[in-house]
C-alpha cells in the first residue's frame, strides 16, 4: 500500500483517485464509520467513491474514512482554503469592473497632409 504524508498535519495517508478524477485524501486503516469505498487497482493506483454511511463494501473494496473528516486540522485547512478561494475570486471581480470603468483610450486620429505627387488613397476622387 502507498501510503503518503498529509502536508497539514504530517499523518499517513492515502491518496484517492474519485469518480470526478480529482484526488481526495483518506485515512490508510480501515474504519466501519467511513463512507467512502475505496479499491486499488492493478497499477497501484486507488479508486475512491462516497457511499451513504452504514453501506457494507464489496470484495475488492474497503471501507475508509475521508482524512479531513477524522483530522480537525485538516478540516480547518480546508475551509481556509474555500475563503482564499471566495477571496481571490472576488479580487478578480473587482479588478474586471475597475477596468471596465477605465475603458479604452481612444486611438490616435490619422491626418494626411496632401502635397503635390503625393499619393492619393482613392484615385477615383477628385478635388473640388
Amino acid at each position: 500500500m502507498k501510503v503518503h504524508d498529509c502536508g497539514t498535519c504530517g499523518q499517513r495517508v492515502i491518496r484517492a483517485r474519485t469518480e470526478g478524477l480529482k484526488w481526495q485524501l483518506l485515512d490508510p486503516l480501515p474504519d466501519a464509520n467511513g463512507n467512502v469505498h475505496a479499491r486499488k487497482d492493478h497499477t497501484g493506483t486507488w479508486f475512491a467513491r462516497t457511499v451513504p454511511p452504514g453501506t457494507p463494501a464489496a470484495a475488492p473494496e474497503v471501507l475508509l474514512m475521508p482524512h479531513f473528516a477524522s483530522s480537525p486540522a485538516c478540516g480547518q485547512a480546508a475551509k481556509r482554503k474555500g475563503q482564499r478561494d471566495q477571496v481571490k475570486a472576488a479580487q478578480s471581480a473587482h479588478a474586471r469592473e475597475k477596468r471596465n470603468q477605465r475603458g479604452r483610450r481612444p486611438g490616435a486620429v490619422a491626418r494626411a497632409i496632401e502635397t503635390p505627387g503625393m499619393f492619393r488613397v482613392n484615385p477615383d476622387e477628385r478635388k473640388p
